[in-house]
């Protein structure tokens, strides 16, 4: 077996032969695809310190900034169009061009104003379908660009929401009788997906608990020492990962596509939900929060994810079985979701495990 570092470039450079920075898709959109993708990119040239990495995320961000900062193609009603953000803060700390710095701006400027649920909680939309309703996905894609603003603009009230976000959905969308979290919670209770009494999403999908678990970590790796919702967020982060790994394949070291519904015929192993958990228990052990039996676990579900959702031809990397863009729905909608090989969720969140694996090689 290769090292983590080395997976990781080698799916780095696959993507680079195959596709220019400025085409990745959906081409021409300011969008979570190319976010989660890049980020993933931005944490191996941080390992690494090649530059053709920084040069590739910065080609991206370039081609979808205008000479005046604002940003093209970029839809104001989705969290899912913020987390690209977190993009901009390495070009805002080494170059001198504004542009970053005014489109982050209004990326914060869009969060301060976001509409919420009663409780207090980000919508998911703005509009439409996810109005009024908090999905896990939107904790990865509103809260690190905030964590990282919170930290370099020293603004420690950021810190204060973002904690309530993550107990609001912990308190709210957490199943009790596993301890795992449900995908979404409609405070109306009117989406034809949810439980009439509760509002909840009936299924646990894999992905969606896997940005939340993520993005615990992300939070706290920004957030002060001395912050009061620091120990807050380190003991949910415990909870999860201990309540996740009951649910872990012992043969594979990787996840259902629902979680929980392991003995289901047509369930199946998903790999981006399994490398999100693997970075979360690997970052975990990292930042003090988990001790280091859950590297230990982490670095099995490498070995998995390389051993039963990759595919290696030569010089190319292939990020298989994995779940393509998902809505909320019952449990046949997430069992008969299409899958696809390198798509950008998948390669992304592939180097992610990765880079944080190789961290600490």
């Amino acid at each position: 077996m290769k090292t983590a570092l080395e997976y990781g470039l080698m799916g780095c450079e696959t993507m680079m032969r195959r596709i220019p920075a400025a085409k990745l898709p959906p081409e021409g959109r300011w969008h979570y695809h190319q976010g989660v993708f890049l980020s993933g990119v931005e944490h191996i040239y941080e390992v690494c310190g090649d530059e053709r990495l920084a040069e590739y995320i910065k080609e991206y961000v370039n081609s979808l900034i205008n000479p005046d900062g604002s940003i093209v193609s970029y839809c104001d009603e989705w969290l899912d169009d913020i987390q690209p953000g977190i993009l901009l803060y390495r070009l805002i700390d080494t170059t001198n061009d504004t542009r970053y710095e005014k489109a982050l701006e209004t990326l914060m400027g869009h969060m301060r104003a976001w509409p919420r649920t009663e409780d207090g909680g980000y919508w998911h939309r703005t509009k439409g379908p996810g109005s009024h309703e908090m999905w896990l996905d939107s904790l990865y894609m509103g809260s690190p660009i905030q964590a990282m603003y919170a930290k370099k603009y020293d603004k420690p009230e950021i810190f204060d929401e973002l904690v309530r976000q993550a107990v609001l959905m912990k308190e709210n969308m957490q199943d009790r009788n596993n301890g795992l979290m449900r995908h979404a919670w409609d405070t109306k209770k009117r989406a034809p997906w949810c439980d009439p009494v509760t509002g909840l999403a009936p299924v646990v999908w894999g992905r969606a608990m896997g940005w939340y678990v993520v993005a615990l970590m992300d939070i706290y790796e920004c957030m002060p020492d001395r912050h009061p919702g620091r120990e807050i967020i380190a003991d949910i982060e415990r909870e999860l990962i201990e309540n996740i790994l009951k649910y872990r394949d012992h043969g594979t070291c990787m996840w259902y596509q629902v979680v929980n519904m392991t003995g289901m015929p047509d369930n199946w192993l998903e790999t981006s939900c399994s490398c999100l958990y693997a970075y979360a228990m690997a970052k975990g052990v990292r930042l003090g929060v988990l001790d280091e039996r859950y590297l230990t676990r982490a670095k099995e579900t490498l070995k998995g994810v390389i051993t039963h959702g990759v595919d290696i031809y030569g010089d190319n990397l292939l990020v298989e079985r994995v779940c393509i863009g998902t809505g909320v729905g019952e449990y046949n909608y997430y069992t008969n979701r299409p899958t696809a090989a390198n798509d950008l969720h998948g390669m992304g969140v592939f180097l992610l495990m990765c880079a944080e694996l190789a961290r600490g090689e």
